[in-house]
Order: structure tokens, then C-alpha cells, then sequence
């Protein structure tokens, strides 16, 4: 007897041959990545929004220069209107000055005699220059 312990025999069963089947490759079209409903939304909405207020600017400054035009528009009339008020007295004025009445009047005044001019008559017109009442 041995010290040394025998191991028993273990018979192997006959391997059986492994059926191999051939793998079939089948190609699978891949998935078309689209935008999401949700960011295109957004991005339509966006759009929107950048138009709606560039539009409400525009028109909010257009009304504001048309306002101001306006107004600018009533106050050259005014100092017209006004010019021309003055520009009228002004040649009233000078009408009363040139006259020969005032002319001689003014010469009296100042110690000078008119020889041989015209005497005037309140209703007569010596002179006159436009077409504009003469002014007493």
C-alpha cells in the first residue's frame, strides 16, 4: 500500500461535435436623429418674439417722430404768422415816417424850413410807397 492515495479514473464521455450555425448579419438602418417638436417650438416662438417687438419699436419711434414733426410743424407756422404781424407794423411804422406830413413835422422840429415843397391837405396822398394805409 501506497502512502500516496490514487486517484480514480474518470473516463470522459466522447465530445459531441458542436453544431455551428452561420450568423447572420442583417444591416438595421440607423435612427434619423430629428429636432425635438419642444426646440422647434422654442426656436419658432423666439422668431415670433424678435419680430413682435422690433415691429412694436418701430412703430412706437415712427409715431414719435411723426408727433414731433408735427409740433414742429405748428411752431414755424406760429413764428410765421408771427414774422409776418411784425414785418406788417414795421411797414406802418415806416409808411408814417416817410410820409410829408411826419417828413415836415420832423423838419420843424429841427429849425428847417421847407421851401417850395407842397402844402399837404388831410386827404390827399403825397407819396406812397406799396400798397399800404397810411398810417396818422
Amino acid at each position: 500500500m501506497s502512502l500516496v492515495k490514487e486517484r480514480p479514473i474518470v473516463r470522459r464521455a466522447t465530445a459531441r461535435p458542436v453544431r455551428t450555425t452561420q450568423t447572420i448579419n442583417r444591416a438595421r438602418p440607423r435612427p434619423i436623429r430629428r429636432p425635438r417638436s419642444g426646440a422647434l417650438t422654442k426656436s419658432i416662438l423666439l422668431v415670433g418674439m424678435v419680430t413682435l417687438g422690433s415691429y412694436v419699436a418701430s412703430s412706437v419711434l415712427g409715431n414719435t417722430l411723426l408727433e414731433s414733426a408735427r409740433r414742429d410743424r405748428i411752431r414755424s407756422v406760429e413764428r410765421t404768422k408771427d414774422s409776418r404781424e411784425d414785418v406788417a407794423r414795421l411797414r406802418r411804422v415806416l409808411d408814417s415816417m416817410v410820409s410829408l406830413d411826419a417828413v415836415s413835422r420832423y423838419a420843424m422840429a429841427q429849425g428847417m424850413e421847407l421851401s417850395g415843397a407842397p402844402v399837404p391837405r388831410p386827404q390827399t396822398v403825397v407819396a406812397q410807397i406799396g400798397n399800404h394805409a397810411q398810417v396818422q
